[in-house]
């Protein structure tokens, strides 16, 4: 500990994602809340090569307008064993734009695959940096769950309990991170 009795600041990167909204709102009400640290925002979709992430953005923005009630058999077959591991392989994608912003304490993220990309490059010794998943919705997914990361938040006692059927290690529950104005 510093001779002034203070903390140092620890550099924290959270990845969130601009689909939909509440990626990247809990990922605003996260930083807000650690403002003891020095953090930085990524948003995975930017880490895919060229405009992958653009146009997964694009599509999902599609689907829920043209089709919403498909969302929810996405969901499910993204629930099935098969098809969660290819969208697992495809977060790896992002591996190396993702590594070129690890150089930090903590890595914080809100998307699933960013969780995924990451335990990538744990799994792979390419970065030792430790990592927190925040599960933004109260109802989790298998996807959302990454049994590699060091920690799980969730925002309920149904979501911590779903989080470690799925795999989740160390999962403790917090206040959702939500805006001042919700």
């Amino acid at each position: 500990m510093p001779v002034d009795g203070r903390r140092p600041r620890k550099r924290v990167l959270i990845v969130s994602a601009r689909i939909g909204a509440g990626h990247d709102g809990a990922a605003r009400a996260i930083a807000a809340r650690l403002t003891q640290h020095d953090v930085e925002h990524a948003d995975f979709l930017d880490l895919l090569p060229g405009t992958l992430g653009q146009r997964l953005c694009d599509t999902y923005h599609r689907q829920l307008s043209s089709a919403p009630r498909t969302w929810n058999w996405l969901l499910t077959g993204l629930g099935t064993p098969g098809l969660a591991a290819l969208a697992i392989r495809l977060s790896w994608l992002a591996g190396d734009r993702l590594l070129a912003r690890t150089g930090c304490d903590l890595v914080v993220s809100t998307y699933p695959l960013a969780s995924h990309a990451m335990a990538r490059l744990r799994a792979t010794g390419r970065s030792g940096t430790p990592f927190a998943v925040y599960l933004t919705d109260p109802w989790v997914h298998r996807l959302s769950v990454c049994p590699a990361a060091d920690l799980h938040v969730a925002a309920n006692p149904t979501a911590a309990a779903m989080a470690q059927r799925f795999g989740a290690t160390w999962v403790e529950i917090a206040s959702p991170a939500v805006g001042p104005a919700f």
